[in-house]
């Protein structure tokens, strides 16, 4: 398995956990669990060059900066020999990080099965998720780079349909190498149990793509209205400082570096949940959220129509619809009855289209089918 990050740990206290993360850990726990072998190849900012997180043996690069914020500037290519020879198969978690660059460049000079898991970060991005210079770079990036890596797979697995159409549409990549596998997360672990006064929860990196820079507008939408509720943000990221410095003297709680047993009591004890994004895959914060009986809230971009069903199981609003989605949570925290009504669908909804089982048995025929050539 290669992602850009590893979760922060004790062994790892500098690590980064996003969405594509988190699934990479949880799929190769199940796959674990079903007697393969799993190793993970992945980036962290120390020198130490590996450890066991989770209980899965992990070997890193340095990264030795953070390309437009995110992206690790890590070099695997030397180490991607011993990899190959111990695996049967390579699943390179994002297409748009300088690892997975390299994992494909290798791919040319060696033959092994090279899956390409696409976790969101297909569409075209603008000024309001990225600076100029990023967008410049990412119209590039997907012009050229992300056309060969995505062609140069052998097989491509996408967490929503959003992607599989850009995937043909954008990269001109084969309908047929493309296999939709539903992002997913144990459902039993996650519980219900909301707090008194109600809490709104945001969970995710605070950066621009996942509209940060709107949260002090919608908290302050929500607080006008609901001046008992308080605001939970779960993350780290550029925004941090601004988010901080825009709602001092409001009832706002931050953490970052929250470990995954946190994220499940945090949704526990939460009422909304709420994502104002701006491009998305199938977000796992919002699978999270719905599996918890927690309404979402979020913006109708990429994947998240496929796992919100508007009014159903949460809401939908436009991008940079700031009123809109204050008006949208406001309304969940004025409707106990409707709130639990719609909680209880989600979870039903979560459990029975997003449960790890049936997931971890399809990738698993896909990398039998890619094995037996």
């Amino acid at each position: 398995m290669v992602p850009p990050y590893a979760p922060p740990s004790p062994s790892n206290p500098s690590g980064s956990e996003g969405g594509s993360e988190r699934f990479c850990f949880n799929l190769s726990k199940s796959l674990v669990s079903r007697g393969h072998e799993v190793r993970i190849l992945t980036s962290r900012r120390d020198s130490v060059e590996s450890c066991t997180i989770e209980n899965m043996p992990c070997h890193f690069s340095r990264n030795y900066w953070q390309m437009l914020s995110l992206n690790p500037l890590a070099f695997i290519y030397g180490k991607l020999s011993s990899e190959v020879d111990w695996a049967d198969i390579v699943h390179v978690h994002s297409y748009v990080y300088f690892m997975a660059d390299q994992v494909a460049l290798y791919r040319k000079k060696r033959l092994f099965p090279f899956v390409l898991h696409l976790h969101g970060g297909t569409s075209p991005i603008t000024s309001d998720m990225y600076n100029h210079k990023a967008v410049a770079a990412k119209i590039v990036y997907d012009a050229s780079i992300g056309k060969w890596i995505t062609r140069a797979a052998d097989a491509i697995m996408s967490s929503c349909e959003a992607d599989v159409h850009n995937a043909v549409n954008r990269f001109g990549v084969d309908p047929a190498r493309i296999i939709q596998i539903h992002n997913s997360i144990f459902v039993d672990n996650f519980h219900s149990n909301p707090e008194t006064p109600p809490i709104v929860t945001f969970l995710g990196r605070l950066v621009r793509f996942k509209g940060c820079f709107l949260i002090p507008d919608i908290i302050k939408r929500v607080f006008r209205e609901r001046s008992d509720a308080v605001f939970w943000i779960i993350g780290k990221g550029e925004a941090e400082q601004y988010l901080k410095r825009e709602l001092t003297g409001f009832p706002v709680s931050f953490w970052k570096d929250v470990p995954y047993s946190k994220v499940i009591d945090v949704f526990s004890k939460s009422s909304v949940s709420y994502l104002p994004s701006y491009t998305e895959g199938a977000p796992l914060a919002v699978l999270e959220a719905l599996a918890s009986s927690v309404p979402v809230v979020a913006s109708n971009v990429g994947g998240i129509p496929e796992i919100i069903q508007d009014g159903e199981t949460g809401f939908l609003t436009k991008m940079n619809d700031t009123k809109g989605m204050a008006e949208k949570i406001v309304y969940l925290l004025d409707h106990e009855e409707r709130r639990r009504v719609m909680g209880e669908k989600a979870r039903r909804f979560v459990k029975a289209n997003h449960d790890w089982g049936a997931t971890t048995e399809r990738v698993e025929e896909i990398y039998k089918r890619l094995l037996k050539g």
